[in-house]
C-alpha cells in the first residue's frame, strides 16, 4: 500500500470519526464562490494563497476566501485545503549542471495540487490549469 493511500485513508477514518461523534448535523453556513485577483504586489512576490473546500460527503469543490477557510477549517462536515500558489517567475524549473536552482512555476503549482488530491479528491480536475494567473500566460 503506497505512502499516500495510508495517508488518505487515516485522514478519512478521522474525518468519519469526526462526523460520527457529532451532535450538529445542522448546517448554519455554505461556503461562497471565491475568485482571486492578483494585485502587483501578488505577482512581486511571487504567491497567492489559494483556499477550497467541499462537503465531506459530496463531491463538488468551491474556491473560498481564507475568512471562509478559517470557518469552514472547524466544521467535521467540510474537507478544507489551501495551496501556496506561484503566479510569477519561471514557467519551467532552471537547471545548473543538473540540479535544479530555481522551481518554476508549473512544476511548483503541479506538486501543490498532487499534494492536495490527498486530502481533497478531485482538486486535480478542479485546477487543470497550473499556470493560472502566472504573469507571462
Amino acid at each position: 500500500m503506497s505512502d499516500s493511500l495510508t495517508q488518505r485513508e487515516a485522514f478519512l477514518k478521522t474525518r468519519y470519526n469526526l462526523l460520527a461523534s457529532s451532535d450538529d448535523f445542522v448546517f448554519t453556513s455554505f461556503p461562497t464562490t471565491f475568485f482571486p485577483v492578483p494585485t502587483p504586489d501578488d505577482y512581486a512576490g511571487e504567491f497567492i494563497t489559494r483556499y477550497f473546500v467541499q462537503k465531506s460527503n459530496d463531491n463538488p469543490i468551491t474556491e473560498i476566501d481564507e475568512r471562509q477557510y478559517s470557518q469552514f477549517s472547524s466544521s467535521p462536515f467540510y474537507v478544507v485545503v489551501s495551496l501556496k500558489w506561484q503566479i510569477s517567475g519561471p514557467r519551467n524549473n532552471v537547471v545548473d549542471r543538473g540540479q535544479v536552482i530555481r522551481e518554476g512555476v508549473e512544476n511548483h503549482n503541479m506538486k501543490e495540487i498532487q499534494q492536495a488530491e490527498l486530502t481533497m479528491s478531485g482538486i486535480e480536475e478542479k485546477l487543470p490549469n497550473a499556470l493560472q494567473f502566472w504573469q507571462g500566460y
